[in-house]
């Protein structure tokens, strides 16, 4: 029974584990390492963390081994060259077997378990040798039949499992899978922090460097090739397999170590391989590292150009919306400022509008308060015994009197501007038109868009020669269409009817009415225009005037010569021009031929109205001119 006892108990594991009493509400996380390597547990925090270590050892006690505060992290001094404790990893370096045991990751404020690791440290030269020199001579040793027995034990007790056994027994598998990946990616993490490149960049940089600067940098052994050629294979192309790998000839002594190097790696993951070809071209030549670290500095330059001009495209991408969003904000504030200037410009065209169209019906009341007498009078007598029709005639007559009310003082307002351009010494010139009812009339100053309020009887007083001062005030004209019953009707006066011959001026004074007030006149032609104007020359300069003269001729002697009564002649034409004569109505060209023109004018004084018709421009033929001149109260 010894005999059969004893192979059993050597086919067992060589490496065992200690169970150590653990809260029975934290789940123990089982590992295994090997000696001389490296461990590297997964913390689960960053935050602060105590490390309790309990040797397999039933004799040993629980310690304190690491702890760690924020970033700063003490360890005791037998661990504080081989432990790490940092970013939630744990790892211990230069692994011993004294280092099996369970291993308690504490919160530093709270003491909260955080998670429990059960580590079994193994000496794979020592198995190994076992294996190959007692296991096999033993179990020679074991009969058949009680390998049999085993296999059946086995295999009962597999089928026999509860299906709550099975699931634990699955759940385990996918923890063993969760805890393998969360290892690949902390050994990963590390490896980049060390190296500053992933493991996939990393091997290439290693097996790049390899084949250039295999057998001049640097000259691995044998053995050492052996090993890279097989870590490269294992990753290339995953685990030997001898069936689908073609025979090597039995002189082939390189093919033959490299395809049993190869198989010597087993199911090495591919990770693993990269990792150990790393590792054993780094040990066997000491320029792999400056040439990563090299490479590392090319890749953080690069990096730094790549952010760079990252950082440069996303100003200039920031730029350049800001520059169109500010465009587009000064459009809209451009478009803005022109809406509101044409909405500024309507209001102020309205208000202007508005004013203009106040100021005309003043002025138009003015004028109508002014002349409403006559006009009624003088609609009587074209249209009799029609209402409609003299209503009609008074609207045309106001309206017509208004425009030429308005066009005659922009003439003057125009005069008084040339008088000023002429004497600038003096400082404003008024031009008073008929007021209105309620005694505010109106008048127009040296600046056209200007219009004061001046009384009916305001004059414009212009000192002459004399001490003689003459009032004027501004005329009424209109014109009517009914020129063929005007000239019907004139016809049948032989003195209402004169020809003005070529190159002519005719003038026809007609003397102020004591009885009058104002003076009316009408006159039309045939076939062509005529000029026209009125004037008025006082008679008091002219009275002033003779009875100088009398008094100088009274104090002449009758035994002057011929020579001084030609000086007295040149003086007394000199005089003459010195009478005060006033202009009411320009001479200007008549549309006479078209339509009657007619108007009226309020006496100043006493004196004579001069109506002169104008035919100096017209050098070859005369003009008939049909007028009348009546005064009214």
């Amino acid at each position: 029974m010894t005999l059969c006892f004893q192979p059993i108990l050597l086919l067992m594991p060589v490496v065992s584990v200690v169970s150590v009493p653990v809260p029975s509400n934290t789940k123990t996380v089982f590992r295994e390492a090997q000696a001389g390597g490296n461990l590297t547990l997964d913390v689960g925090t960053a935050m602060g963390t105590v490390v309790h270590f309990q040797s397999t050892n039933p004799a040993s006690e629980e310690r304190v081994i690491c702890k760690r505060e924020g970033s700063n992290s003490s360890c005791l001094p037998e661990f504080d060259d081989r432990l790490s404790l940092h970013d939630a990893c744990f790892e211990l370096r230069n692994v011993k077997l004294s280092d099996s045991g369970v291993y308690t990751f504490r919160d530093y404020d709270t003491d909260d378990i955080i998670s429990i690791y059960n580590i079994s440290v193994s000496d794979l030269k020592k198995s190994t040798m076992t294996e190959k020199n007692i296991a096999p001579a033993r179990v020679n040793m074991v009969p058949w039949c009680w390998l049999l027995v085993l296999l059946m034990v086995r295999t009962s007790s597999t089928h026999g499992i509860s299906g709550r056994d099975y699931a634990e027994a699955v759940n385990g598998e996918r923890n063993c899978e969760f805890l393998s990946r969360r290892k690949k990616s902390v050994k990963s993490c590390a490896i980049e922090r060390n190296w500053g490149f992933s493991l996939e960049e990393l091997f290439g940089l290693a097996l790049k460097f390899f084949r250039e600067m295999d057998g001049k940098a640097f000259h691995p052994t044998y053995e050492e090739k052996l090993r890279l050629v097989a870590l490269h294979k294992q990753v290339s192309l995953g685990p030997c397999n001898p069936a689908a790998c073609p025979e090597t000839g039995f002189f082939d002594v390189l093919g033959n170590d490299r395809r049993k190097e190869w198989m010597r790696l087993g199911s090495m993951a591919k990770e693993d391989a990269m990792e150990d070809f790393v590792k054993l071209l780094n040990s066997c030549c000491t320029l792999f590292a400056p040439y990563v670290t090299s490479h590392k500095i090319e890749k953080e330059d690069q990096e730094r150009r790549r952010r760079e001009e990252e950082e440069r495209l996303r100003l200039e991408q920031e730029e350049e919306e800001r520059r169109l969003r500010e465009e587009e904000e000064r459009k809209a504030r451009e478009e803005q400022e022109k809406r509101e200037r044409e909405e500024e410009e309507q209001r102020r065209k309205e208000e202007e509008r508005s004013q203009m169209e106040l100021h005309k019906q003043q002025i138009m009341a003015a004028l109508n308060a002014q002349t409403a007498v006559h006009f009624q009078q003088y609609a009587a007598q074209q249209c009799p015994d029609n209402p409609e029709q003299q209503h009609l005639l008074i609207q045309q007559l106001q309206e017509r009197h208004y425009q030429q009310y308005i066009q005659q003082a922009c003439q003057q307002q125009q005069k008084q501007g040339e008088g000023l351009m002429m004497s600038p010494a003096s400082e404003s010139l008024s031009v008073y038109s008929p007021s209105d009812m309620s005694g505010h009339p109106t008048s127009q100053s040296n600046n056209a868009s200007q219009h004061q309020e001046a009384e009916l009887d305001q004059p414009l007083v212009n000192s002459g020669a004399g001490d003689v001062s003459m009032v004027i005030s501004s005329p009424s004209m209109w014109t009517r269409p009914q020129i063929g019953d005007f000239k019907e009707k004139m016809r049948g006066d032989v003195d209402s009817v004169i020809t003005v011959g070529r190159g002519e001026v005719l003038t026809i004074r007609v003397p102020t009415h004591e009885n009058g007030s104002y003076l009316f006149w009408e006159f039309a032609t045939d076939d062509h225009d005529v000029g026209f104007g009125l004037y008025f020359e006082w008679a008091d300069s002219l009275d002033q005037l003779v009875s100088a003269k009398d008094r100088d001729t009274l104090d002449k002697t009758t035994e002057e010569g011929a020579a001084q009564n030609k000086d007295e002649r040149e003086e007394e034409s000199q005089e003459i021009k010195n009478v005060q004569v006033e202009e009411v109505v320009p001479v200007l060209r008549r549309d006479s031929h078209t339509e009657v023109y007619a108007g009226s004018h309020r006496y100043p004084g006493h004196g004579v109205y001069l109506l002169k018709f104008d035919n100096s421009y017209s050098l070859w033929r005369s003009k008939v001119v049909y007028y009348r001149v009546y005064y009214t109260h």
